[in-house]
């Protein structure tokens, strides 16, 4: 069902100026097979995602790309395993490849399960939008993450990029828009740069507060879960979108705190 690879990359010579999450989509695009680059030109959600943030824990660059079609994901190994260096000629810039680790979710169940244990007890959910973030609505693009939004696009991901389990039920669906609500939020515009044109985007988070029965919330979670993978928004494939969610838990009180 998904392929993740996490790629990281050391600059040998130029500078990062900014977001190259197109640029590496380009470069992987002129190793893969005509067969795979016609699949992601398809018309609908392409079956990849990929971004490019910068690790400021490990102090390195890193690429993430999901695959959802097992084939694509078996085509990008192959890719991957043949590459030491990657060079973005139009930048300038030389990356060495350090490490690349991998992991695989087999089907839409081992999904779910994952889900459950990240977000149990979860008091909120925490929404990091690590790159360029836009959405669509009337032409616009829009600047501020709605739940409405949010929910609306992984659904609509997850039915196209599955084929173990489609969210059909427009009522439930409804139903945990209502039922999420936005705590708080820290975020800033930013710019995601692809052919010389800026597209407007913005980056940081938001704190979601579930109000929902366990079955709903279990259906959150996993569209939240699953944003880790697929990313949110517009252009995923290209390298917007990128996305880490997780759990914030309710502090539990000790006794003495009560007594005072």
């Amino acid at each position: 069902m998904i392929s993740k690879f996490k790629i990281s990359l050391k600059v040998e010579s130029g500078s990062v100026q900014y977001n190259l999450g197109y640029q590496l989509y380009g470069a992987l695009m002129e190793r893969l097979p005509p067969n795979m680059c016609e699949l992601l030109h398809r018309d609908g959600i392409a079956p990849l995602s990929q971004c490019f943030v910068y690790d400021r824990r490990a102090e390195e660059y890193c690429w993430q790309i999901c695959a959802f079609d097992g084939i694509l994901a078996e085509s990008i190994r192959n890719v991957l395993q043949q590459q030491s260096t990657i060079r973005i000629e139009s930048e300038g810039i030389h990356f060495s490849i350090q490490d690349i680790a991998t992991e695989r979710i087999a089907s839409a169940r081992e999904l779910m399960l994952q889900a459950k244990e990240a977000f149990e007890n979860a008091s909120l959910i925490q929404v990091k939008f690590v790159t360029p973030t836009s959405f669509k609505q009337n032409g616009q693009y829009v600047l501020y993450p709605t739940v409405q939004m949010m929910v609306g696009n992984l659904v609509h991901k997850l039915n196209a990029l599955n084929s173990d389990m489609v969210i059909e039920d427009e009522y439930a669906v409804n139903q945990i828009m209502e039922g999420l609500s936005i705590h708080s939020y820290k975020l800033q515009s930013a710019n995601f740069t692809m052919k010389g044109i800026r597209v407007s985007g913005f980056v940081g988070e938001v704190l979601l507060k579930p109000r929902l029965s366990e079955p709903l919330l279990e259906i959150a979670k996993l569209l939240f879960y699953f944003a880790n993978y697929s990313g949110i928004g517009i252009k995923s494939t290209l390298g917007m979108g990128g996305a880490s969610t997780a759990a914030i838990k309710a502090r539990v009180r000790t006794g003495s705190e009560h007594n005072k």
